[in-house]
């Protein structure tokens, strides 16, 4: 009495499944529609002024990266970029205005204290929105956006007098 199968059966190559091809898939939900990218940029938009008035403690920041990120990846990139440069502008409008009502013997520490608040803020804002340039374009970006930043704080005080 044999107990094993005939050997024959044991030899039979084994049956091997498709692989699934990239073409079998269904990205049905790969695009990201207005509505969503508008709601996505709101709430990136409230936190965005949530960190610049320091009210930051109960933001999730992973969360907000994310999204930012999500923009990006959805080609909504110029939206989240003209956004932020609006809320970011916005900011400057109202540091300079504060610091344009200085007196003069407090100008300069106004203007110092305005500009380091300013700084902290960004360094937040920044770690948010690392994917908003691209990597061979972040230099000269920050560096023009930086410098607009600075003629607006300049020019807003200047012409205060």
């Amino acid at each position: 009495m044999n107990r094993f199968p005939p050997s024959s059966s044991l030899s039979a190559p084994p049956v091997r499944k498709s692989v699934p091809k990239a073409s079998d898939f269904s990205f049905s939900n790969v695009g990201l529609s207005p509505a969503a990218a508008d709601a996505i940029w709101n709430a990136l938009r409230r936190a965005l002024v949530e960190i610049q008035a320091g009210n930051n403690s109960k933001l999730r920041f992973e969360e907000l990266y994310r999204n930012a990120y999500t923009l990006v990846l959805h080609k909504q990139g110029d939206k989240l970029y003209r956004g932020v440069e609006e809320v970011i502008e916005q900011r400057m409008r109202q540091s300079a205005a504060e610091v344009a009502q200085a007196s003069d013997a407090f100008l300069l520490e106004r203007l110092v204290a305005a500009w380091d608040d300013h700084k902290l803020k960004m360094s937040m804002m920044r770690d948010i929105l690392m994917y908003m340039v691209g990597p061979d374009e972040s230099h000269n970006a920050a560096s023009a956006f930086g410098a607009k930043q600075r003629r607006l704080l300049v020019s807003s005080r200047l012409t205060a007098f």
